[in-house]
């Protein structure tokens, strides 16, 4: 095991899009990827790496890499872990077909979407946005675009303002059911919602709680230690500019300045009761009405209903589900927190 102390550390993910000039302070990067050969100048980097705990006294992190553990003490903290995909908590959420936004960026710079699949895309506006860059780019035809808000005129069929009731099919995706219109075929549905990272976020003290439709975590204050929380992970998800006003954050934050604020930008939506037959956990298969017998069995505390039920203990670790069991225990009662976050 490797010990650093006294620096400012950046803790990066693919998405987080990051320019860093080196301070006269130190500062050293963690990053979850390889950066190509593209290290900042003057910044100490470690690739391939991932924090997977905060620590108190001495204040100081865990990274876990290829290389071995390695131990950081810091004195300021920069979060830019990215969001993770979120899927809606509908009839049907389950069928093969459905993906999120980031995998379907990956597939489609892949050339990996089969030709003549019939395409559609339901999500938030700049979410939406991004799907459409990506299918463009490597000449995918988008068969139609949903949302629950506003959208920009990016494809002919077009659906703004509506909710997505549930989807179909028996072995695989074969509609979308949107509220007040007729089913719309599709074969591969990109879902363009987003869960910000938040688990360092919480292991540094933030308390809880839920915004957006469908609803995700969010982490609220300032934590124990001096945190700066950028990109993705603050809530920006349009990439040209997450990346511009994070780098600025940054540089600020870095060099004694305080930084201003992200600020959350998708509007809160008016609560929806989750449907009975939607999953919940897709790892460990369950689903509402699961959360729903517990509660009712007396299970009312949601580290409680995660032990019963087995939700949140899958392959994601609650990544892609946390916002859906805390939604679905707050529509019954259960006050709204994240199963305690323990370093490892």
């Amino acid at each position: 095991m490797t010990t650093l102390s006294d620096a400012a550390i950046v803790l990066s993910s693919p998405h987080s899009r990051l320019s860093i000039a080196a301070p006269s302070q130190g500062v050293i990067l963690v990053e979850a990827q390889s950066l190509g050969g593209a290290a900042p100048s003057g910044v100490e980097c470690f690739e391939r790496m991932l924090c997977v705990g905060l620590y108190e006294d001495p204040r100081h992190t865990l990274c876990v890499g290829e290389r071995g553990n390695l131990t950081i003490r810091y004195r300021d903290l920069v979060i830019a872990t990215g969001a993770y995909d979120r899927l809606p908590t509908v009839p049907g959420n389950d069928l093969p077909g459905i993906v999120g936004l980031r995998a379907f960026e990956t597939l489609a710079a892949a050339r990996a979407v089969p030709d003549g699949a019939r395409v559609g895309i339901y999500g938030q506006a700049i979410e939406a946005q991004r799907a459409t860059t990506a299918a463009a780019d490597a000449g995918i035809r988008v068969a139609f675009v949903a949302g629950p808000g506003a959208l920009p005129m990016i494809v002919a069929t077009r659906r703004p303002n509506v909710r997505l009731e549930a989807v179909e099919g028996t072995r695989a995706l074969k509609r979308v059911v949107l509220a007040g219109s007729a089913p719309l075929d599709c074969d591969l549905l990109v879902v363009g919602f987003s869960q910000p990272s938040y688990e360092l976020q919480a292991q540094n003290g933030c308390a809880i709680e839920l915004r957006g439709d469908p609803p995700v975590i969010w982490p609220i204050g300032a934590g124990r230690a001096p945190m700066l929380v950028v990109g993705e992970a603050a809530g920006w998800f349009e990439t040209t500019a997450c990346a511009e006003r994070s780098t600025q954050a940054v540089a600020q934050w870095l060099s004694g300045h305080a930084a201003e604020a992200l600020e959350w930008t998708h509007h809160a939506s008016p609560a929806v009761k989750p449907d009975d037959a939607a999953f919940v956990c897709l790892c460990e298969d369950v689903r509402v009405r699961d959360i729903r017998a517990a509660v009712a069995a007396g299970y009312r505390d949601i580290e409680l209903i995660k032990r019963h039920t087995g939700a949140a203990t899958g392959p994601c670790q609650g990544k892609l589900c946390h916002g859906a069991l805390v939604a679905c225990g707050a529509e019954f009662g259960v006050d709204v927190r994240i199963p305690t976050q323990r370093p490892v």
